[in-house]
């Protein structure tokens, strides 16, 4: 059994000897001092004993409980018959502001690493170091791969600037891809690996467009299908660089509004490197205005594929919920 935070992944009904009912495995949750001070403990054990680097919480987020914080019996003042809904959020910032401290004091590099459905509030994600979001998508993904894209309510505009967005959570993210649960995946196999490239890229280019325009890492990132990007990304020194997302910046803009950009700054010279994504079905092209830039860029570099030059003073087209990655300047 594995502690769970609340009640909420409701598989199976099982009973405490006294018949209370939970989900899951254990009937944890971290607004118990008593789960607080188990977690603290072994974690400083293993730690110490063991060289730990951190820890890693599966459903690591806030939730709903039956447990009041700190075991304090609250009351609705107004309508006293009325059940307190209550959400651990208190228990889960102790916790991870207790976790955090045990970590730093041990190893200033060590890491508290979440995974989360949704669920991120800043009064304990301040004390996390990595999140891992996206399996939110786990049941609508094998039913329509473009729902990073197509879903306006889970995938609206604000859902990626806010919910993957490093700098607006202050902790690294890493995306979940959910190649695994394609029901193609079998298939896939049968064919091997490097026959099966073309379909598992087609499977996540919606999620790869949409990482890639909002600067959000994806867990895995090796995983077959864009084996190549990250290498020819990283070699961009991307790191060096400030991020433009295209709901701020205004220094390259394009022709179709269907197709949003994205660059990366680098300073003291006229280089950049530019995300341009697709956000409709059907291939679009645009033509690039640099006039806001500062420079005039006339030719650019795909970095991948790797395909060759673009001449800028062309129209550019991009894929179908596709994207371009384009290098220019030195």
């Amino acid at each position: 059994m594995r502690p769970v935070h609340g009640e909420t992944i409701k598989i199976s009904y099982l009973k405490d000897p006294d018949g209370t009912l939970f989900y899951f495995g254990a009937p944890a949750c971290p607004n118990i001092p008593g789960f607080r001070d188990y977690i603290a403990f072994y974690l400083a054990k293993n730690m110490d004993e063991f060289r730990f680097k951190g820890i890693y919480f599966d459903a690591g987020g806030s939730t709903a409980t039956d447990n009041p914080y700190n075991q304090v019996p609250r009351k609705n003042v107004l309508t006293r018959d009325r059940k307190v809904n209550l959400v651990n959020v208190f228990g889960v910032r102790a916790l991870y502001r207790r976790l955090y401290k045990i970590i730093r004091e041990r190893d200033e590099n060590g890491y508290l690493y979440i995974h989360s459905w949704r669920t991120f509030h800043p009064a304990y994600m301040s004390f996390v170091d990595i999140v891992n979001p996206g399996e939110e998508y786990m049941h609508s993904f094998p039913r329509n791969n473009n729902v990073y894209i197509e879903d306006k309510e889970f995938s609206a505009p604000e859902v990626w600037r806010y919910n993957y967005n490093s700098e607006v959570m202050g902790v690294t993210v890493q995306f979940l891809s959910l190649l695994q649960w394609c029901p193609e995946i079998k298939d896939w196999f049968q064919k091997g690996l490097r026959n099966s490239i073309p379909d598992r890229f087609n499977a996540s280019r919606a999620m790869i467009t949409m990482c890639l325009l909002h600067d959000i890492p994806i867990s895995g990132g090796g995983y077959p299908g864009i084996e190549g990007l990250w290498p020819a990304m990283d070699a961009l020194n991307l790191d060096k660089a400030v991020f433009m997302p295209y709901y701020e910046q205004k220094e390259i803009t394009g022709s179709d509004p269907n197709i949003r950009i994205s660059y990366y700054k680098f300073a003291g010279n006229d280089k950049a490197v530019l995300i341009l994504a697709n956000l409709a079905k059907t291939q679009k092209t645009t033509l690039l205005d640099f006039s806001k830039l500062g420079f005039r860029p006339s030719v650019a570099r795909d970095v991948w594929p790797a395909t060759g030059k673009v001449e800028l003073e062309k129209p550019v087209s991009v894929d179908g919920y596709g994207f371009r990655i384009l290098s220019i300047g030195k």
